[in-house]
């Protein structure tokens, strides 16, 4: 930058360089073959829905001139999605799977990309935040579940100064995570989970949305509960795309509804579950969800 005259090799003159090719570039392009962004303001899980089952507003219908561009042309499935670390405000990586991978593209690989900037210090490993918001930390039953399978990252401790590398804690500095969809298909009966853990995992959810573990009121690192009983809905008719019987899932559907509940879930019992708690099983008991279904 300075204060002197750039020269011809200065990183200012190949910035200008580099656009002035670039509009160059983009007035030559054929009118049909712009860039084109569509910028849409809202919140991310319910855009995406609206995506997915072509209920967005705006697209909903072709322009009355017939000279701007068509938004029912508009694509619905993409090859990449760059969310930042949006997932950190909104339910996590279990929003983020729910609504972002019907979005990727099924006829080649495609991508979720995201970070975690707001709590990394409270998971310390891709396992812990699994945990804590898929409630499920094996890699091979997150692929079976949710389509996805995450890529190996970088190494986040190549260009870390000794004492940090020596600090064993490299989640804290881990680069985006990258997650790509496996083909869809259904899964075999003999993969399922067998009934009780489904039910278990399932009402874990509901458990952990009616009563999460309490947050403190000020912390430099929140880990955010934001979900509420819309998230189970999902989760449920995902599970039944993935090949769950539907009258096993019509059963937790059914006893949600009334409101009692038998499983061996249990609340969690700290501000993050840990995979130790995910395999922690119970004696099964009878739980009341009234205050939060009931009529």
């Amino acid at each position: 930058m300075g204060v002197g005259k750039p020269t011809p090799t200065s990183s200012i003159e190949q910035h200008a360089d580099m656009f002035k090719m670039f509009s160059i570039s983009t007035v030559a392009l054929n009118e049909n073959k712009r860039l084109v962004v569509e910028v849409i303001v809202g919140e991310m899980a319910d855009i995406m829905e609206r995506m997915r089952y072509n209920l967005l507003d705006d697209r909903l219908s072709p322009p009355a001139d017939g000279e701007t561009l068509d938004p029912t042309t508009f694509p619905r499935t993409f090859d990449y999605m760059h969310m930042g670390n949006i997932p950190d405000y909104i339910g996590g990586i279990l929003t983020t799977f729910l609504v972002g991978r019907p979005l990727l593209k099924e006829d080649k690989v495609s991508s979720l990309r995201f970070n975690n900037l707001l709590n990394p210090p409270e998971f310390g490993n891709h396992q812990t935040f699994q945990s804590e918001y898929l409630l499920m930390h094996d890699t091979k039953l997150i692929c079976q579940h949710f389509l996805l399978s995450r890529c190996p990252g970088n190494d986040s401790n190549r260009n870390l100064p000794p004492m940090l590398v020596a600090m064993g804690e490299s989640f804290l500095f881990e680069d985006y995570m990258i997650w790509d969809s496996v083909p869809r298909s259904t899964l075999p009966f003999q993969q399922l989970l067998p009934k009780s853990g489904l039910e278990k995992w399932i009402y874990a959810h509901l458990l952990k949305i009616c009563l999460p573990y309490p947050r403190p009121m000020f912390s430099g690192a929140p880990v955010y509960a934001p979900l509420n009983l819309s998230a189970l809905i999902r989760l449920i008719s995902d599970m039944l795309e993935v090949g769950y019987p539907a009258h096993w899932l019509l059963g937790i559907f059914s006893s949600t509804c009334a409101a009692v509940i038998t499983t061996s879930a249990r609340p969690p019992t700290q501000l993050v579950t840990k995979p130790a708690d995910v395999e922690t099983n119970h004696p099964a008991k009878a739980i009341s969800i009234q205050p939060w279904v009931g009529c």
